[in-house]
């Protein structure tokens, strides 16, 4: 395992933890996420946030591991009396919503939580019951920095002892302050005792002693099953029964008027309180704000015309003179709006115009003494405002787009170009949004209006079906509790465990795994793979497979030994699901060795039909893998539709289904591009054929297209133009046999026969590298085709280093990623009025949504 090392002066495996950590939730200076930050940086495996006597930074700090990989541990440290002794309490393990230990804290507490940390301030509850209530949440109690609690180890030792009677389960022995000789005695007192040894620094601060200490593995896992045994004591306590006979309803009149037509009253008159003094409003503000924020928009595209000129002048493609009057035709052509009469201006700090579309008489002039008919001075404050902020918001009148005579309250966006001193600007009049604000008003009084009448009309409606309806409640009911005892007969009828590892570590598993092996779902992360599938005999096959290169062919199921939290055994079945990408994240499914069994007899039916997408979906790829014709892998495919169709007509998940039909394309592509190296021969560099797009984040639905592109290495000695033939020819053959099978081709030509598209690893990282840097509408929109990228034949090394190269690029270009962002979000979804998706099938296919669009 990559987590445990080898200790130099004792040459024990060790493991590197730190189990009592404070964040600024307490005493300690960092937050959370600072703290995780920290452990990662010093190769901390699995770590605990104990802070003082509170859980409020718990949810944080698990957060943060989890993006790092590293292990939590709930944890809290929590002050205690025994007898003249004032000590300190790690526990570990325990159920953060259990409400003594909340109760507990919080009682513990005279003044207001968000105060700093003071021990003065507190009352303390006595050691016996903080253990208790420890125990009874399903945690360990350890005793923290024995040594700074009393420095005099024999009658350190009569404390321990003292403490162990009331429950203690170990002590911090290797505290992070404490000298090595202090460390070993505490050891040996933890052994004599019989009590866990934990290992922690107090980490609070930033500077001094880092985080993290090498625990001996031995002792690690003495901790974790110490754990694990405490959560499994602590869930036996709860075993609520379910009640047997469902709830009877009273069936009388006032029932119906109390429960609708009152909460019905309630709900109209907050409806419409909340439509006028809140919502009402709310869209005010908001189309205002979308207005602004258009014209803002509108003018990083004009400013982009005097950045490409200004990008001319340097390149030396033209004089400062020409790309000036080039960029000024240029903008003042420009028109947007619904009369195609707004327009941009230019000028300059001075302030004088260097171009107005509709005051001509202005261009060229000083217009330091304009004001308009309120007595701004509107071009110096255009210039005072980008002079402070670079951009900025303007309000002040002007004329009526091309009437002079017509003045009118307007608000323009006004930005810097600082190369020129220029500055651009546009601009968006009031009367305009409060017109929009206005015939938004009447719309939604006449919406409100008729949902109240609707509303009104079912009331009356739901009051005179009300005794149907309690007769109709009442059969549900029965019908519920039998559909409730059919679910729990398949649950159980299912044996198959399901255990997800990422990154190497156990991430998630079903509730038949976790029962498989006797462990609370909250202790599967500190589990190691070892510990679930040991290093026996028994398992030397399986641990071939699991260790090993899965991208190779793997075997449906492999005998094996599984061991249980407890200690025991299990016979079992293994199967190990993987992307074919990855080496650190896959499925294992386990089954019991006799109920395997079972399923090859009279229960293989009821097995397939608990996970009928994935088991089609492994008869379908099977039998394309299978294949030896280009003819059999087109047959095969065409398939697809009817088996989507039957599935979802049966209510199979969309997020499966895409899944699925990726999943076939991937499997038709590999076997496509295998059969045509029999008739062209073997690639003469390495290469990788990349999926984009949908097909790349597998949600591949039956009406997306091809997006495919080609990357390959080229090595010096070889011919660049015959390789970049062949990679065209099997690019086409690839392409044009996909279409065959019912992938149509891309139209906007992202598919790799396009000679753009299939090019070198050099040529690749260009495109990406101009992409960002540039960062045009065009780039930007061919940058999030493109970067949805994922190989599924040849070699996955040279996408990940294409992928470096790209995140490389756009760490030096963080401004890009915004642009990307800001692209997304200008989708809006078409929506009429009442919020209804708005059709777009045409005539061809009235009342459906192309998802393509």
């Amino acid at each position: 395992m990559k987590d445990i090392h080898e200790s130099s002066q004792t040459g024990q495996k060790t493991i590197c933890v730190d189990m009592h950590c404070h964040s600024n939730f307490s005493d300690g200076t960092m937050t959370p996420e600072q703290l995780v930050k920290k452990l990662f940086h010093s190769g901390v495996k699995y770590a605990a946030l104990t802070d003082h006597d509170t859980l409020a930074g718990l949810s944080s700090f698990r957060q943060a591991l989890s993006k790092y990989g590293i292990g939590f541990i709930t944890g809290i440290e929590i002050s205690a009396l025994n007898s003249n002794y004032l000590i300190h309490l790690l526990a570990y393990g325990f159920d953060p919503e259990y409400p003594a230990l909340n109760e507990m804290i919080l009682n513990g507490k005279k003044s207001n939580r968000d105060t700093p940390y003071n021990m003065m301030s507190r009352r303390f509850y006595n050691a016996a019951e903080v253990i208790k209530i420890i125990h009874d949440a399903g945690g360990m109690a350890i005793l923290a920095h024995p040594f700074q609690t009393e420095p005099d180890l024999e009658n350190l030792k009569i404390l321990i002892e003292e403490l162990k009677k009331l429950g203690l389960d170990g002590i911090e022995a290797f505290y992070g302050p404490d000298p090595q000789d202090i460390q070993h005695a505490l050891l040996q007192i933890a052994k004599k005792l019989n009590l866990i040894a934990t290992a922690g620094t107090d980490y609070h601060k930033q500077d001094g002693l880092a985080p993290g200490m090498h625990l001996e593995l031995s002792k690690w896992k003495d901790f974790r099953n110490g754990l694990l045994q405490s959560s499994l004591h602590a869930l036996k306590k709860k075993n609520p029964p379910l009640p047997k006979n469902p709830i009877k309803i009273k069936n009388h009149w006032f029932s119906f008027i109390f429960r609708i037509i009152l909460p019905a009253a309630l709900s109209l008159s907050l409806f419409i309180i909340t439509l006028f003094m809140f919502f009402l409003p709310y869209f005010e503000n908001t189309l205002m704000e979308r207005k602004r924020e258009s014209i803002r928009e509108l003018t990083q595209v004009a400013w982009s015309v005097l950045n490409e000129a200004a990008a001319d002048v340097q390149n030396g493609q033209m004089s400062l003179e020409q790309a000036q009057e080039l960029a000024k035709n240029h903008i003042k052509a420009l028109r947007y709006g619904s009369e195609n009469k707004d327009y941009f201006w230019l000028q300059d700090l001075s302030p004088r115009i260097l171009m107005h579309p509709y005051r001509p008489d202005l261009n060229g002039q000083d217009v330091s003494d304009f004001v308009d008919n309120e007595g701004t001075r509107i071009f110096v404050l255009f210039s005072e405002v980008v002079q402070e902020k670079g951009e900025g918001y303007v309000s002040y009148v002007w004329q009526w787009k091309d009437d002079f005579e017509r003045l009118e309250p307007k608000e323009s966006y006004i930005r810097l170009f600082e190369p020129w001193g220029w500055i651009i600007g546009t601009g968006i009049y009031v009367n305009d949004v409060e017109d929009e604000i206005t015939k938004l008003r009447f719309n939604l009084v006449i919406v409100s209006l008729a949902i109240i009448l609707i509303v009104l009309g079912l009331l009356i409606y739901m009051v005179r079906q009300g005794l149907l309806l309690e007769k109709s409640r009442s059969n549900a009911e029965k019908l519920l509790n039998e559909s409730i005892e059919r679910y729990r007969a398949l649950s159980e009828a299912a044996t198959e465990g399901a255990l997800f590892v990422y990154e190497g570590r156990c991430r998630y598993a079903n509730t038949v795994f976790i029962e498989l092996l006797g462990c609370p779902s909250s202790g599967l992360e500190l589990l190691d793979l070892d510990d679930i599938f040991p290093d026996i005999e028994e398992n030397k096959e399986w641990r071939k497979y699991l260790y090993g290169n899965k991208n190779d062919q793997l075997p449906r199921n492999i005998h094996g030994i599984l061991r249980r939290c407890d200690g025991s055994d299990i016979n079992c079945i293994f199967t190990i699901r993987n992307d074919n990408s990855s080496r650190k994240s896959f499925m294992v499914l386990v089954r019991r060795a006799g109920e395997y069994i079972e399923h090859k007899g009279t229960h293989i039916a009821l097995h397939r039909l608990l996970q009928l997408p994935d088991s089609l979906l492994s008869d379908l790829t099977d039998s394309i893998r299978q294949a030896t014709k280009i003819s059999e892998v087109i047959s095969l495919c065409k398939k697809t539709p009817d088996l989507v169709l039957s599935l979802l007509e049966n209510g199979t998940s969309s997020i499966a289904l895409t899944h699925m039909i990726s999943n076939i394309t991937d499997m038709a592509t590999q076997k496509i591009i295998d059969l045509c190296f029999k008739e062209i021969g073997p690639p003469p560099v390495p290469y990788a054929f990349l999926a984009l797009g949908s097909h790349g984040r597998q949600t591949q639905t039956l009406y997306s297209d091809q997006d495919n592109a080609i990357v390959y290495k080229l090595e010096g000695q070889k011919d660049e133009k015959e390789i970049e033939k062949y990679f065209l020819d099997l690019a086409t053959r690839v392409c044009d046999t996909l279409e065959e099978a019912g992938y149509q081709k891309c139209r906007g030509g992202k598919i790799a026969s396009n000679p753009q598209w299939c090019k070198p690893l050099p040529v690749w990282k260009s495109y990406f590298e101009e992409w960002i840097r540039n960062c045009e509408p065009q780039q930007v929109v061919d940058f999030s085709i493109f970067f949805d990228l994922r190989a599924i034949a040849g070699e996955p090394e040279i996408v990940s280093e294409l992928r470096h190269f790209i995140h490389a690029a756009l760490h030096e270009t963080p401004f890009f990623l915004s642009q990307v962002a800001q692209n997304a979000l200008l989708f809006k979804t078409p929506m009429r009025l009442l919020g209804t998706i708005l059709a777009s099938g045409g005539k061809d296919h009235p009342g459906r949504i192309d998802v393509k669009i």
